[in-house]
């Protein structure tokens, strides 16, 4: 089911963005690499949206995070994950979760057991500031 719910989503905004600028070029299509935040498959970016699914192991942490302009959508494709928001916000998400993160939100994910994201974003990909846990009031 999560495959057909991906592939239908893919399609869709592979459309959106013929339509939007028939002439543009992909960007990047199918591209693994492994970050502090797991292994990232991108599966597609263009100029009006990128989408990437995030493998994380058991009790893995992406650190406090925030983007100045980037927002995204996170979707549980497997496991469970718990996504904390500051001012002391803590989501846990099962398999079909969804949640929105927008532009300077400072949000932490921590996976319970190996677990599979899906973020469909808008592309700034330089757009990325760490937080250090020293550098939030608690």
């Amino acid at each position: 089911m999560w495959l057909i719910i991906i592939a239908s989503t893919i399609v869709l905004l592979c459309i959106y963005s013929w339509f939007m600028k028939p002439n543009e070029p992909e960007l990047t299509f199918w591209e693994s690499y492994h970050t502090d935040a797991g292994l990232e498959t991108k599966l597609v970016s263009t100029n009006y949206y990128s989408a990437k699914i995030i493998d994380l192991k058991d009790r893995q942490v992406i650190s406090f995070r925030f983007h100045k302009r980037k927002h995204k959508s996170l979707i549980v494709l497997s496991g469970n994950v718990i996504i904390n928001t500051l001012p002391n916000f803590e989501y846990f998400c099962k398999i079909g979760s969804t949640l929105e993160i927008s532009p300077n939100t400072i949000h932490k994910i921590t996976s319970l057991g190996d677990s599979q994201i899906l973020e469909i974003s808008t592309p700034q990909p330089w757009d990325l500031d760490l937080w250090a846990e020293s550098q939030i009031i608690k």
